[in-house]
C-alpha cells in the first residue's frame, strides 16, 4: 500500500464525525485564548529572528500551532538544543520521525533547506504567557548560538583553507 493509498483508505473508513466534533466544541476557547498566545510567540521570535519564516497562512491556520523555518538552521539541532525546556517537533505533524524534508512543506513551496529548517510548536489551553515568553527566549538564544557556532566554524574552516 502506498502512502497515497493509505490516506485514501484511512479517510474513507475513519468515522469523520468523531474528530470533527472535538475541535468544534473547543474552537471558541482556542480562538479566544490560545490564538493570541500563538501570535505572541510568533511576534516575539520574529522580533529577534526577523528572517524566521512562517509556514502556513498568516490567518487561516490552527490557532494552537506555530510552524516556523529558521534559514541556515538544521531543525534537528535546534530541537536538540531546546528539548529540555521547550517541547517542539521538526517539520510537520505528518512528518514526525522522518529525516527527509516534509512533503507538506515542499508542497507549499518551501525549498529543501527551509523544509529541513522547520520547527513546529503546539500550544494548549493551559499554556501561559510566562511559558510563551520563556519558550521564545530559549528558542531565540538557541538560534543565535547555533548561527554563531556555524559562522565561527565557517570562519575557522575558511582560514584553514587559505
Amino acid at each position: 500500500m502506498t502512502g497515497a493509498d493509505w490516506h485514501k483508505t484511512t479517510l474513507s473508513t475513519y468515522p469523520l464525525f468523531v474528530p470533527s466534533s472535538i475541535p468544534v466544541r473547543g474552537q471558541p476557547l482556542y480562538d479566544s485564548e490560545v490564538r493570541p498566545l500563538r501570535d505572541r510567540l510568533h511576534r516575539t521570535i520574529l522580533s529577534s529572528v526577523p528572517n524566521a519564516l512562517l509556514n502556513g497562512h498568516p490567518d487561516e491556520r490552527l490557532p494552537n500551532t506555530l510552524n516556523l523555518s529558521f534559514p541556515g538552521i538544521d531543525s534537528t539541532k535546534l530541537q536538540a538544543a531546546v528539548r529540555d525546556r521547550v517541547a517542539c517537533s521538526t517539520g510537520c505533524g505528518c512528518h514526525a520521525g522522518k529525516t527527509a524534508p516534509s512533503a507538506t512543506l515542499l508542497a507549499i513551496g518551501r525549498d529543501e533547506g527551509l523544509a529541513t529548517a522547520a520547527l513546529r510548536l503546539t500550544l494548549g489551553v493551559e499554556t501561559t504567557e510566562a511559558e510563551i515568553d520563556e519558550a521564545a527566549s530559549v528558542l531565540v538564544s538557541a538560534v543565535s548560538d547555533i548561527l554563531a557556532r556555524s559562522e565561527s566554524h565557517d570562519g575557522t574552516f575558511t582560514e584553514q583553507r587559505r
